[in-house]
């Protein structure tokens, strides 16, 4: 080529190639700080779950224990006075919570007992999975009770769903809340821990967060142990409440420890100065047994009235949700996963079935249309079913029901793939909170709609949910 003939002289040539060179150099940087900065936007996320915590069990709820962190929330971020569990024990909520699907569909039918083979399979895919998918460091801390948290071959621990740091118990911390021996660190025993199960968990998270650099987004699920049986709370907690009896004052102190585990870590999220762009939610796993109260609510742990599966909860998200709060509209632990994916920016699940709906537009002013009713069923107790569609609630009952073992069996799965119903009960939990007045005869139309809804919800899920008489 001539080098007459070519526009661009040599030196012409250097000067655009420069001038292209720190063009690409520019772009890169403005996509690279645009990328930060939709990062750095997404919020780091905390999960507090209590274990048998009543709706009444809290101090701004009217409860005894005292719980001044909680009550903080309670004025300053959002409060629901309808949220609902999983299931009225603890492993299938559990399971609800980190899948967006029904108990039943995942086929945790009731609590599980050591070395059951009814686990969370390996081919559900939970909250922490999708988060750490999107660069989120996670960790879980405290009770697991969804398989084996010791790894051997053919079981799923946490690892395998998706939490890179463990610091967990299979079932209750052991022998008690105080001293427990029996947690397990990524896959390690620790031995007897000196301290209380509450504090102790939070101690973890803590030292985890500090290994974080800054600028990395995190997922910490905390699910303490606290207030489940076997108790045991500080002295100086229990001595707080001079008027109770011993049971009763051991019981609300062990809830004022939570609260107190809970204020450290919000505090040390504030030290952080990550405050802000923390999406914090507080919720519980179930209904209380006594002394823990329902607050009013019909029935407790192990029912499917509400007393046994409203329970309190509260979310914070200071960046997002600067004003306080109340939601009454119903949501429940299985929308948690579909929201908190929404909030992250992580898209849910496309390939299954999900039975939550994300809550996101309630807390950002939008409009919230929840695709499928809440339904729960728990085989082994009447009432047997039940499903929340707006202030409308049915309850569904076998006559002369007998329950089995109170653990989970194989053998139980007969009862799980074939109980029926033959009475329903219909409140408007609007009117009738409390679930004293059966509307059934008045309201024969909307009877037939909510017991179709259920009986469709729960053939559903059950199609899909594994059977444990086979190896899985």
């Amino acid at each position: 080529m001539n080098m007459s003939s070519n526009p661009f002289p040599a030196k012409g040539r250097l000067h655009r190639f420069r001038a292209l060179r720190w063009s690409s150099a520019a772009l890169l940087a403005f996509l690279f700080l645009l990328g930060a900065a939709q990062a750095a936007e997404r919020p780091n996320i905390v999960i507090f779950l209590a274990d048998d915590l009543g709706y009444g069990s809290v101090g701004y709820q009217g409860g005894k224990p005292k719980t001044p962190n909680l009550d903080t929330l309670a004025k300053d971020a959002v409060r629901f006075t309808g949220f609902y569990t999983g299931s009225c024990n603890c492993s299938p909520s559990r399971a609800s919570l980190l899948t967006g699907r029904s108990a039943t569909r995942v086929g945790i039918y009731n609590w599980r007992p050591v070395r059951s083979p009814m686990v969370l399979r390996g081919s559900e895919v939970t909250l922490a999975e999708l988060l750490r998918g999107a660069d989120y460091r996670t960790g879980v801390f405290g009770k697991w009770h969804l398989g084996e948290v010791m790894p051997r071959e053919g079981v799923f621990t946490p690892a395998d769903h998706g939490f890179e740091h463990s610091f967990v118990t299979d079932l209750n911390a052991a022998p008690s809340h105080r001293n427990p021996a029996n947690f397990i660190r990524n896959g390690v025993a620790v031995g007897e821990s000196q301290g209380y199960s509450c504090q102790l968990v939070v101690d973890e998270a803590l030292r985890v967060l500090e290994t974080l650099k800054p600028g990395e987004t995190f997922f910490h699920y905390i699910p303490f142990h606290e207030p489940h049986v076997p108790l045991a709370s500080p002295e100086e907690l229990v001595k707080g409440y001079p008027d109770a009896t011993q049971e009763e004052a051991v019981y609300y102190a062990n809830v004022e420890n939570i609260d107190r585990a809970i204020g450290r870590y919000l505090a040390a999220l504030k030290t952080r100065g990550q405050s802000a762009n923390t999406l914090v939610l507080f919720a519980s796993d179930n209904g209380p047994v006594p002394p823990g109260s329902s607050g009013g609510l019909r029935g407790q742990k192990e029912t499917l009235y509400d007393g046994g599966i409203k329970v309190p909860a509260l979310l914070a998200w200071p960046s997002r949700i600067p004003k306080p709060c109340t939601i009454s509209e119903p949501v429940a632990l299985v929308d948690v996963m579909p929201t908190l994916c929404e909030a992250a920016g992580v898209a849910a699940p496309a390939d299954r079935v999900l039975d939550g709906t994300s809550f996101l537009p309630l807390l950002t002013g939008g409009t919230f249309t929840r695709a499928k009713p809440l339904f729960w069923f728990y085989f082994n107790r009447d009432p047997g079913a039940a499903l929340r569609s707006g202030d409308w609630n049915l309850v569904a009952r076998t006559t002369g029901f007998q329950p089995a073992a109170h653990h989970f069996t194989p053998e139980m799965m007969e009862l799980v793939r074939n109980r029926s119903f033959d009475t329903f009960e219909l409140f408007n939990l609007k009117a009738d909170p409390s679930q004293q007045n059966d509307l059934a005869a008045r309201h024969p139309e909307k009877l037939a709609e909510l017991k179709q809804q259920l009986l469709d919800s729960l053939a559903s899920a059950r199609a899909e949910g594994p059977d444990w008489r086979v190896a899985k």
